[in-house]
């Protein structure tokens, strides 16, 4: 039953591969008919570890090892020579059946503003906690909470933290090499490290593939994929605000204005997590016009998130 399931995802992943794979097909489809075999296996066996509940654990396989090994090369070739910083040795990692992985973003402490935030993750994750180096991975990336892009570093941070078995950073430095952002570029080990994660159920691997459907014109499996891992209770705040726009804008599903509007606010209620700022800012595009007190709300909080947007806006309605 489990291949049946799948086997729409695999289909339309495939097709997507292909696209942009063409060059390297041959090679790439011997390789990857084996990944995913294998990987149908791994969903089979993720379970959540009694001894240790925040953490996934994923069985052994050629395939999970052939993946961690790339990520060694490439997190030691972007720290070029620095000491990485890790919480723990790899053993920590491991199980006799399996590998440990963990997944989210770092949580701040309460009463720290969201403007705080780059500060207080730039510590911990100079201390090694993959979580706090995957949520300044991500501000590295997308330039909020008062920090300079830098696609180098944002990669950086996440290899250190996918070192570190970090399933949203194998996720999104997976996307970072498929594209070629801050690291070498290889489309084929990126498609494949992003449906690794995808098959885990981890939200950043869903919606990385998420986009790569959405991009092939799939809407139809795109929210489908968003749906199910949400309905497993797998959902983190970007998840919810692509979830969100699917009922919202009826991308692959009839649009439905009611759940679009109770995804963007659970998204937003991550704050500050990702997709956070970007459900607060459409929160407010929905309500300012009928209902300005809701709309205020939501602007403060898309502004207090660094969000360009709705800074400007404020700074335009005079409000700041």
């Amino acid at each position: 039953m489990l291949l049946i399931h799948l086997l729409p995802f695999l289909i339309s992943f495939s097709h997507v591969a292909v696209l942009e794979c063409f060059s390297t097909a041959a090679n790439y489809w011997a390789s990857y008919a084996f990944s995913t075999r294998t990987q149908k296996r791994q969903t089979k066996n993720h379970v959540f570890s009694e001894s240790q509940p925040n953490e996934i654990e994923i069985e052994h396989s050629g395939d999970v090892l052939e993946i961690q090994n790339q990520i060694q090369s490439i997190t030691k070739n972007l720290w070029e020579g620095e000491v990485i910083p890790t919480l723990s040795s790899k053993e920590s990692h491991e199980s006799d059946k399996g590998l440990y992985f963990t997944e989210g973003e770092k949580d701040i402490p309460e009463g720290m503003a969201f403007s705080e935030r780059a500060m207080y993750f730039q510590q911990e994750a100079e201390k090694g906690c993959p979580k706090a180096q995957h949520s300044l991975g991500l501000l590295y990336w997308n330039g909020f909470g008062n920090v300079k892009v830098d696609e180098k570093k944002s990669a950086k941070f996440h290899a250190a933290a996918a070192l570190q078995n970090h399933l949203d950073a194998i996720a999104v430095l997976g996307g970072c090499i498929r594209t070629g952002t801050g690291v070498k570029k290889d489309v084929a080990l990126g498609l494949k490290t992003i449906e690794f994660c995808a098959l885990q159920n981890n939200p950043s691997g869903v919606n990385k593939k998420g986009r790569l459907l959405e991009d092939n014109g799939n809407d139809y499996d795109a929210f489908r994929l968003y749906k199910e891992n949400y309905e497993l209770g797998r959902a983190n705040a970007l998840l919810l605000f692509n979830l969100g726009w699917c009922y919202m804008y009826g991308q692959g599903v009839h649009k439905n204005t009611e759940e679009g509007i109770k995804m963007w606010e659970k998204a937003a209620a991550l704050a500050p997590d990702e997709g956070a700022e970007e459900a607060s800012w459409f929160l407010y595009e929905h309500y300012k016009r009928d209902l300005p007190v809701e709309s205020e709300k939501w602007i403060t909080v898309a502004a207090d998130l660094g969000y360009e947007e709705a800074i400007q806006e404020r700074l335009e309605i005079g409000n700041w």
